[in-house]
């Protein structure tokens, strides 16, 4: 029987492999009915026109199973091949995109639909993320600086982790058995999505176009409180909401708008003054706007001013918001000879006001007004005092992951390397034939000097940290110790995933919020929507310090928070993704520490074993507690005994019952 390689369960490339064994068959009266009469060129039945397979067997025990290929025929006999085939779910992997998975979310992205994301187990949650930029200028004459309010377009889709995985081994027809998987860790993982899209080049290059406005507008509002950005109102209204598309448009500087443009002539204005598209050939369209504006307001509330919240740009496009007072409150920080603005946010005309205040202990009669608002000077003197198909792969690179395959129950085992073999070792001491050459090999030969686990390059938030800290986000370095190693560092990087970092300060609002920094300022050419392939844990709602309020779509006082890495606070546990050690938090290196402590034990061991067929068996029939391919076992060697794991399983003779295999020292922790 062909030997078996337990790296299998650490590479899935070669999961999809299998073993094969050839071998003769005499040419008997019935081995000839069997294969067709293959030795007769003119025969019309071919072996080969119809899956065949074989089990072998000894003494009853199934030693190997597989599909069975005629390779060649003569008058010696027929040789023969029987394939056992790599696993199914790895093929199937190896052959889907994640984009055929049957992870379908078909929502309208409304307020209500996006916040419900984020406390379902929908497996796609739409998660706030900044796009990294140059904060917006104000201008001289602004009472408060820009901002940038929230829309939808600040939720992006993160998809479950957990869920991609179970489907990739669903599709396929396996189930997934794993502790690890359950764990609050692992359901937590989410990778950042896209949108459904397809390749519109062709369209927009023959009836796209970018309109805009010319002039700087402005206008009162209607006793409704609103303003109209159309060609049929003269009242309350801006005029058209774009102007032109003609790139040889002068603005109100007189210099031209060279972004401007109509491919096909596809953008014209109607007598009457209204925008029309028309389409060179049915399509179905949409229109992105981009809209700056500025809106005189008054304080409404210590929380949210008064002013032009809200935006309806057709069915479907009703955009809501508040305004938060981003005005200091100074009550508990007052000073001497300063004069502050006091508000009656539920003034009445007719009502008089008293402004009192603590000063040197005393509570006194600071001001008397009868205004919603006033300005008052404090006193000169005196205290004062009353704010990711590799997505399989990448998974298993971060948590060091092993697969094993239970093709009787379609069950693939999956835990990372500490949990993935049995705690007990099984007693095989009896078992070793002493008699027999025993090798000790020394693996640490065959490694690098430093070993290092690392993910694909960030965006441009992360590579300005690095940049600035002189290291690289989530990177960690092993140095293997001996002197007989190979020279440099052997480098394993995530073949999916990359890092990010999450920025305060993003969002005037809630400064404290922290967002997923995506995309680069300082690109030269267009990255569109699809975001690099970031892994964050989702760690639920977070509070945020008063006063800030989130905004759209969820006016309160919390937010969804999703982060690479996260610190901990007095309300959510510490998270990293990391690889090394940061902040207090062991990184996921502690996944491969076990791993590589014993490759430094003096590394494999090559022992002869006396194994029955049902023992051989037993190996690959699950968890048999006589002994499986996931268990540790207690050997002897001519030198004393030892804990090991088996690494391969070399050929065997079920006529003899020997079996030569090379095991993996333990560290006996």
């Amino acid at each position: 029987i062909p030997a078996f390689d337990c790296g299998v369960f650490a590479d899935l490339n070669a999961a999809r492999t299998g073993r094969s064994l050839r071998f003769e068959v005499p040419p008997t009266e019935a081995n000839d009915r069997l294969f067709g009469r293959g030795r007769d060129p003119e025969t019309a039945t071919r072996f080969n026109a119809t899956l065949h397979t074989a089990r072998l067997l000894a003494e009853g025990s199934l030693l190997f199973e597989g599909k069975v290929r005629l390779l060649a025929s003569s008058t010696e006999g027929y040789t023969i091949e029987l394939r056992e085939g790599g696993v199914a779910w790895a093929s199937a992997a190896a052959r889907r995109r994640l984009a055929d998975l049957p992870i379908e979310e078909s929502i309208l992205l409304t307020p209500t639909d996006i916040v419900a994301t984020w406390n379902s187990d929908s497996c796609v949650k739409f998660l706030p993320i900044h796009r990294d930029d140059y904060p917006a200028q104000s201008q001289p004459t602004d009472l408060l600086p820009a901002e940038r309010l929230l829309s939808v377009d600040d939720y992006h889709p993160f998809l479950q982790i957990d869920r991609l995985v179970r489907e990739i081994f669903a599709r396929a027809g396996y189930t997934v058995a794993s502790n690890f998987m359950q764990s609050d860790l692992f359901r937590s993982l989410y990778m950042s999505g896209a949108y459904a899209s397809k390749d519109t080049t062709a369209m927009v290059n023959r009836m796209g176009f970018l309109a805009g406005r010319l002039t700087t507008v402005s206008a009162e509002a209607s006793f409704q409180g609103r303003i109209y950005a159309s060609p049929y109102s003269m009242a309350y209204s801006l005029g058209n909401l774009v102007e032109s598309a003609s790139p040889t448009s002068i603005d109100e500087e007189g210099k031209p708008t060279h972004t401007f443009f109509s491919n096909g002539n596809c953008f014209s204005k109607a007598e009457d003054g209204a925008v029309v598209f028309t389409a060179a050939t049915a399509a179905t369209v949409a229109f992105e706007y981009d809209l700056h504006y500025t809106t005189e307001h008054r304080i409404a509330s210590r929380d949210y001013l008064m002013g032009f919240d809200s935006l309806y740009l057709g069915p479907g496009s009703d955009l809501r918001f508040r305004l938060t007072n981003r005005y200091q409150d100074r009550r508990g920080n007052l000073s001497n000879n300063y004069t502050y603005r006091a508000i009656v946010f539920d003034h009445a005309a007719g009502n008089h006001y008293r402004l009192r205040c603590e000063i040197d202990g005393e509570v006194k009669t600071w001001e008397l007004f009868s205004e919603r608002a006033a300005a008052i000077t404090s006193p000169m003197s005196g205290q004062l005092a009353n704010p990711s198909l590799d997505i399989l792969e990448a998974v298993a690179h971060l948590f060091n992951l092993r697969f094993a395959t239970d093709e009787a129950t379609r069950t693939v085992r999956i835990e990372p390397y500490d949990d993935f073999y049995s705690a007990e070792p099984v007693d095989w001491r009896e078992r070793v034939d002493l008699g027999r050459e025993q090798r000790l090999l020394d693996t640490t030969t065959e490694q690098h000097e430093v070993r290092s686990w690392c993910y694909r390059a960030g965006d441009g938030a992360v590579a300005r940290w690095e940049k600035e800290q002189g290291e690289e986000l989530g990177k960690w370095l092993y140095e293997t110790p001996s002197a007989a190693t190979l020279v440099g560092e052997e480098v394993s990087c995530s073949p999916l995933f990359a890092p990010s970092l999450s920025v305060t300060d993003a969002y005037h609002n809630a400064p404290s919020a922290l967002l997923i920094s995506v995309g680069d300022r300082d690109r030269t050419t267009e990255q569109g929507e699809l975001l690099t392939p970031l892994i964050v844990c989702y760690l639920g709602l977070h509070d945020l310090p008063e006063p800030e309020r989130w905004g759209y779509p969820a006016t309160e006082n919390r937010y969804p928070l999703a982060t690479f890495h996260f610190a901990g606070d007095d309300q959510i546990a510490p998270c990293t993704l990391c690889f090394e050690d940061r902040d207090g938090l062991v990184g996921l290196h502690r996944f491969y520490d076990r791993q590589l402590a014993e490759e430094s034990l003096a590394g494999e061991v090559e022992l002869t074993l006396h194994l029955a067929p049902h023992d051989y068996e037993a190996l690959f029939a699950g968890e048999h507690r006589g002994g499986h391919l996931r268990s540790r076992f207690r050997l002897r060697t001519a030198e004393g005994e030892l804990t090991a794991t088996l690494a391969e399983v070399g050929r065997y003779d079920p006529t003899t019952g020997r079996v030569k295999c090379l095991f993996n020292r333990c560290d006996e922790r």
